[in-house]
């Protein structure tokens, strides 16, 4: 079994199916489970201006990498697949604790369930979404799962669209925790009635489409005429344009959203800053002739101020 894996090729497969295929899944595994556990908690805060401090690279890409390398050479050298899973829950769980700096922490044992009850719901919604489109793919190409697998661009490609609403998910998990909104598009779009109407617009003619194009694929066998490289093409953009649409569509209308709300929130700073420092004036000698006017001028401002900006609720 190893013996036909230090073939060149073999190895030289391991280490593209490891780049191109597995270690974006393997960041999108280590930075879910983390910001559900909260370890990204302090995204929230106002002074945080950067998405990684520089042990975070360490927490996510190491366990990534290394998980990512190992799962490819047991799947190549011919270890059964759910052995695999569950050694790449295994390792990397110990990759989280080892990476966490835990040992001094008396909580060590929760922070350990924790993430193992996390990383297990993870890998569960990467099977579910697999579920949803690599059977697809396999029945129009007319390949099996293995020979996919051995030829690295068909893998990369079967994996794409996984990979897409895999990292959708992750930036909304992002923005939930480092955005004003909070992600609450959902409470955005049914606060107007345009985007309501507009949003159920784009969700029926991507599904509108996506059924027609199963249909043709699937039932009417369309493209068996076609070369294998522009089926390919023509499969994949039919599983990946109805997810890029609907997440363009909606990422955009929360892009435009959040950035109203932090001009409002910058202003509402703004105003709070010059109320404080009329503040600081009408409590000076040297001002005793205008207090009267700078303290009315201070209360309207004040009132703008609050009611200015209000922080969405964190749902």
């Amino acid at each position: 079994m190893f013996g036909d894996f230090m073939a060149l090729d073999v190895i030289q497969k391991v280490l593209l199916s490891t780049v191109l295929v597995s270690i974006p899944e393997e960041i999108f595994v280590f930075m879910t489970t983390l910001i559900l556990m909260g370890e990204f908690d302090y995204w929230k805060e106002d002074e945080c201006d950067r998405l990684f401090e520089k042990w975070d690279y360490v927490r996510v890409f190491v366990p990534a990498v290394i998980c990512a390398l190992l799962s490819n050479i047991l799947r190549y050298a011919g270890v059964d697949s759910g052995i695999i899973t569950i050694a790449m829950i295994a390792t990397g769980l110990i990759l989280m604790v080892l990476t966490g700096d835990l040992w001094d922490d008396a909580k060590v044992m929760r922070w350990i369930g924790k993430a193992a009850l996390y990383l297990l719901i993870v890998v569960l919604a990467i099977g579910i979404i697999d579920f949803l489109s690599i059977p697809f793919v396999i029945y129009a190409t007319g390949k099996t799962l293995h020979e996919i697998q051995n030829n690295i661009f068909l893998f990369f490609m079967l994996c794409l669209t996984s990979r897409v609403i895999e990292y959708t998910i992750l930036v909304f998990l992002i923005a939930k925790k480092r955005t004003l909104l909070k992600a609450n598009i959902i409470n955005i779009v049914f606060e107007s009635k345009i985007l309501t109407t507009l949003s159920f617009l784009v969700l029926t003619c991507n599904f509108a489409l996506l059924m027609i194009m199963v249909r043709i694929i699937g039932y009417e066998k369309a493209l068996e005429s076609m070369s294998f490289d522009l089926r390919l093409l023509v499969i994949m953009a039919t599983c990946i344009l109805p997810v890029l649409n609907i997440s363009l569509f909606f990422w955009s209308i929360y892009y435009v959203k959040n950035r109203e709300v932090q001009k409002q929130k910058n202003l509402a700073e703004k105003l709070d800053d010059l109320t404080k420092e009329i503040k600081l004036c009408t409590n000076s000698d040297f001002y005793d002739n205008i207090k009267w006017k700078l303290t009315s001028v201070q209360k309207d401002m004040e009132d703008i101020s609050l009611n200015l900006y209000h922080t969405p609720e964190n749902n």
